[in-house]
């Protein structure tokens, strides 16, 4: 399951996305995705994504500058353990809140290069995760 928000250079605007899934025509599982703004080099930006319905175990973090290609950023395991790509190593920072299924991602000391449409991907505990 992927969900998606925006940072980018030229308007920084606000960016919300929502995914719906159904399975027979009846909502089961929802995620929402928020963050992003405005913001000058050398600030921070806070996003989130949010499952409803949904057993969250590892999450992964992506993001795709325009005209660029989906490179990973970061992930966070169940027991909260980050790893982060050597780009942003040192100005990321992961959490999870289990208990409300949301998963957050801070971003530190902006540059420019960090303007990009930026993904969360989960995956539930079951299936596949090469299939995310």
């Amino acid at each position: 399951m992927v969900c998606s928000t925006v940072l980018s250079s030229s308007t920084w605007s606000r960016a919300f996305y929502l995914m719906i899934l159904s399975t027979s025509f009846q909502l089961r599982w929802r995620l929402e995705a928020s963050g992003g703004g405005v913001r000058a080099p050398g600030e921070s930006v806070h996003l989130s994504c949010q499952g409803y319905g949904l057993r969250l175990a590892g999450v992964w973090w992506y993001r795709q500058a325009p005209g660029g290609h989906l490179k990973w950023l970061s992930d966070i395991s169940t027991s909260s353990y980050v790893r982060s790509s050597p780009e942003v190593e040192g100005r990321v920072k992961g959490s999870r809140d289990d208990s409300r299924s949301i998963i957050s991602l801070s971003l530190h000391n902006l540059r420019p290069e960090d303007s990009a449409h930026y993904f969360c991907a989960f995956h539930t505990g079951t299936g596949n995760p090469a299939d995310l």
